[in-house]
């Protein structure tokens, strides 16, 4: 009775909006129009929604947010026109529309809680789908893990497999569709047990990170002879939800998981084989490598034109029409942040597009539209100076500390940079693997010639196929790694020449609870978003793209002493922003090097003379 009396509450608020302007049609005539449209036209997309989502009390509320924000737009403004000639300052329309735009999305997300907050026995013989949300070791707070009870199956939505290959019917897209659906027809039992230490992951993802089963209490839902533990939000009444549905009774209990007698851990599995066969070296490619035009004449040619797009253009441009101080130094911290990547190149050209935003916003208040014109060239030119150490390539850059990337066949990224090797995964949320080159004890190419194609699994669930092509092969302590690149010897002659001069790995102090405790942590930091609106966080870069954003406004601001008050909150935020991402990039970057846990044995086959995978050979 409540969930219907809170839901009738968020319908009349939106018929009240829709109403509101109607009478401002008579006496404002056209100018009423716009608001009225904006008030009333969105009723069709509730009446829509309404009867998609009618058994989805889970959805309600973000149905209502949708509607309410454009409603509140029509609303806001019909109320505007309401009062004039008596105008409120932008800020207190802003209010307003807030104030406006809440209520309904409030009462209907009530509603929805009421409604499921229903017994058991009650949800389950009513139509409505039931929402469970998943726990993990640690959760992100954007995190939208559940489970879905429907009057057929029992859907177990995780936003991390959104880009796992599946197939798709007709008409359905990825992230549309949960990663598995088991038939309440096919279900046998569900139960709720306490979780094991140390048992198998709950949820095995092909490009990802696996889900760790949360210390508490579990459900488990067996289907055939297979046990989905599913960590869910109250087990007890999902499982006596799925008794009512299936219409029997669960078993009395489920056993816990046997313990499987395996030196690696469960998180990173599936692992290579550690035994290979052995294999003779064949003859490879000799011809010369590109040699360079040595690191002298790269800094001549490429610091010239990082410092011109960067601060050359900005500030003649800037200084010809008489700009104010927070514009000139904003193009000063430009060259700042140019100097701490200076071993970075692939990254000038967005560099040199800082100082950008803020001229043209200057030339904008002179109304110098042709000035303008120089600026377009800012990142053009710190991507060509960024170009001469990433795409001009040769083995001078191995005496150097400059970062080169190299993009793999595989659609991964790797960078070798002054000390370590980092392998970014083209699969988003996946946490970068990173070796430390003073580790490296093995740079071998050589290639596989077979008419099918393999697989070679990373740490913690990431698959690469392997197939007939050359391959570069590094094993850097436990940890292995196989790419395939057309440059590969010319990365194994970076790697050589830079693991011979490399500053020795930092001392690892981790332990095996310390590393659970860290893989947690950063699995929570790059997971989150809403994959059904495509939106989706993507580890801390984040936030330096939020700190440029608000530093930009704070320099734009604070000069001017009437806008004082919002160029210190801008400048706040953008200090945080960058504070945030100092505190969490360190422990970041260690848990890159972290993929295997302390106490793991080799990751497969690690010896020069056998081969980590089928049909692999080592060139001579």
């Amino acid at each position: 009775m409540a969930a219907r009396v809170l839901l009738g509450i968020a319908l009349a608020v939106h018929l009240l909006y829709a109403a509101l302007p109607l009478p401002l049609l008579a006496t404002e005539g056209s100018d009423a129009l716009v608001p009225a449209v904006a008030a009333v036209v969105p009723l069709l997309g509730l009446a829509w929604a309404a009867s998609r989502y009618r058994y989805r009390p889970h959805r309600w509320s973000v149905v209502s947010l949708a509607v309410a924000a454009v409603q509140a737009l029509g609303a806001t403004a019909a109320i505007v026109v309401h009062l004039r000639p008596t105008e409120f300052h932008p800020a207190l329309n802003l209010v307003v529309y807030l104030a406006l735009w809440l209520p309904p999305t409030l009462f209907a997300w009530l509603a929805g809680r009421a409604l499921l907050a229903r017994p058991a026995e009650v949800l389950g013989t009513s139509p409505y789908q039931v929402n469970f949300p998943l726990r993990a070791v640690e959760k992100a707070s954007a995190n939208t893990d559940s489970v879905v009870v429907t009057d057929r199956a029992v859907e177990v939505w995780v936003q991390r497999a959104a880009g796992e290959p599946m197939l798709l019917a007709p008409g359905q897209k990825r992230g549309r569709v949960p990663w598995k659906t088991l038939p309440l027809n096919d279900i046998t039992a569900a139960t709720v047990r306490s979780a094991v230490p140390g048992e198998a992951p709950w949820a095995v993802l092909r490009n990802g990170p696996s889900q760790s089963v949360p210390s508490g209490e579990v459900a488990v839902v067996r289907f055939g002879t297979t046990d989905q533990v599913l960590p869910v939000e109250d087990p007890a009444k999902f499982a006596e939800l799925i008794r009512v549905r299936t219409g029997r009774a669960p078993a009395s209990r489920v056993a816990g998981p046997e313990r499987e007698l395996d030196a690696h851990v469960p998180e990173v599995l599936p692992a290579p084989e550690p035994v290979g066969p052995a294999v003779h070296p064949t003859r490879g490619p000799d011809d010369p490598l590109p040699t360079g035009p040595g690191l002298v004449a790269r800094w001549l040619i490429a610091a010239p034109l990082a410092l011109i797009g960067t601060a050359g253009l900005p500030l003649a441009v800037l200084l010809a029409t008489g700009a104010t101080a927070g514009f000139l130094a904003w193009t000063g911290v430009a060259v700042v942040v140019w100097l701490l990547n200076l071993r970075v190149p692939r990254v000038w050209g967005r560099v040199a597009f800082l100082p950008v935003p803020l001229a043209l916003m200057w030339l904008a208040t002179q109304q110098e539209w042709l000035l303008a014109l120089p600026l377009v060239l800012c990142p053009v030119l710190g991507r060509l100076a960024g170009a001469v150490f990433t795409n001009w390539r040769g083995t001078d850059l191995g005496g150097s500390a400059v970062e080169v990337p190299f993009a793999l066949r595989t659609g991964e990224r790797l960078h070798v940079q002054r000390d370590r090797l980092v392998r970014e995964a083209d699969a988003k949320g996946v946490l970068p693997y990173a070796l430390w080159l003073a580790d490296v004890t093995l740079v071998q190419c050589g290639v596989r010639a077979a008419p099918e194609a393999g697989e070679w699994q990373s740490p913690g669930g990431y698959r690469t196929p392997v197939f007939d092509s050359p391959w570069l092969r590094i094993v850097a302590g436990r940890q292995q790694w196989l790419m395939a690149t057309g440059e590969l010897r010319l990365v194994a002659a970076l790697v050589t020449a830079r693991a011979a001069t490399a500053a020795p790995a930092p001392p690892d102090h981790l332990d095996l609870a310390g590393w659970y405790r860290l893989r947690a942590w950063a699995v929570a930091k790059t997971d989150g978003g809403i994959v059904k609106l495509g939106l989706r966080k993507n580890g801390i870069g984040w936030r330096l793209g939020l700190a440029a954003v608000a530093g930009g406004f704070a320099f734009l601001l604070l000069p001017l002493a009437a806008a004082l008050v919002p160029g210190a909150v801008c400048a706040v935020i953008a200090l945080a922003a960058l504070g945030d991402w100092a505190r969490l990039r360190p422990r970041l970057r260690e848990a890159e090097h972290h993929s295997l846990p302390p106490g793991s044995p080799n990751w497969g086959e690690v010896r020069p003379d056998h081969a980590p995978v089928f049909a692999y050979q080592p060139w001579a």
